[in-house]
């Protein structure tokens, strides 16, 4: 609600990014493309100091591929986040996209799902310039449970805002994987 830019981008308040993290995606916003999402990879920092990198395969996608590019998104392992992205803000306030309070989970796969049922293009860059602490609380959290309460608060979301075939296909794959 608060963001008067041209462009969103979202951090969780335990993750950090390169110096040059910003700077990556601006580079695509100031050339001549024009793109309605800007997907990144990111480092997932893991405990006892492991981490592992996503890097993604870069490129310009129009409307007729964006389907393929979803499903390559979701089995990267890069649509589910807000954080490796960047965001039109005229979109989010033209199509009254919010994070829904009422998702524990995941709750910004929701959004950027939502989002990307208005996009016409995207743009993927190869940086992994973002940090995504892996707390082992949210690993114990799911296998305690909480992912079948998930699941079904989320489904009932989906069906309740009656999201394309796409869309369904890649949420569902997604939670049934976990």
């Amino acid at each position: 609600k608060r963001a008067r830019g041209e462009w969103v981008a979202f951090m969780d308040a335990d993750d950090w990014v390169e110096e040059d993290f910003y700077e990556s995606y601006f580079k695509v916003v100031s050339s001549s493309v024009s793109c309605d999402i800007i997907f990144s990879g990111y480092i997932r920092e893991l405990p006892l100091g492991d981490y592992r990198t996503l890097s993604l395969v870069p490129g310009y996608v129009e409307k007729k591929d964006l389907s393929k590019t979803i499903e390559y998104l979701n089995k990267t392992e890069a649509l589910g986040w807000a954080w490796n992205k960047l965001f039109k803000r005229s979109i989010i306030e033209q199509q009254g996209i919010r994070f829904d309070p009422t998702v524990q989970l995941r709750e910004d796969e929701l959004f950027t799902l939502m989002y990307c049922r208005h996009v016409h293009s995207i743009q993927i860059i190869s940086d992994s310039l973002y940090h995504y602490w892996c707390i082992e609380k949210e690993i114990t959290l799911i296998i305690k449970g909480l992912l079948i309460y998930y699941t079904k608060n989320i489904l009932a979301i989906l069906i309740t805002r009656n999201f394309e075939s796409i869309i369904n296909k890649v949420m569902l794959r997604a939670f049934f994987m976990l």
